[in-house]
């Protein structure tokens, strides 16, 4: 049900403009392939309370205009 709805936010975003604010804890693989199926729609945005593996920290900041707001270890 989460994904259904995370892939609804990219709509949104894309629709009006405006940057993504993330949560992502654990779930690093997950949250990054919706990202690279919806690259095309993502205006930008920060993901914030990390707490994945430095791997999928660097996958996460690979994609254009994204930032982490706060890494949590």
């Amino acid at each position: 049900m989460q994904k259904k709805y995370f892939e609804k936010q990219f709509e949104l975003a894309e629709a009006v403009k405006l940057p993504m604010f993330l949560h992502m804890r654990a779930v690093g693989e997950d949250l990054c392939e919706i990202m690279t199926q919806n690259l095309h729609r993502f205006p930008g945005g920060v993901t914030h309370s990390f707490t994945d593996s430095a791997e999928d920290r660097d996958r996460l900041l690979s994609f254009e205009k994204m930032f982490i707001g706060k890494f949590l270890r």
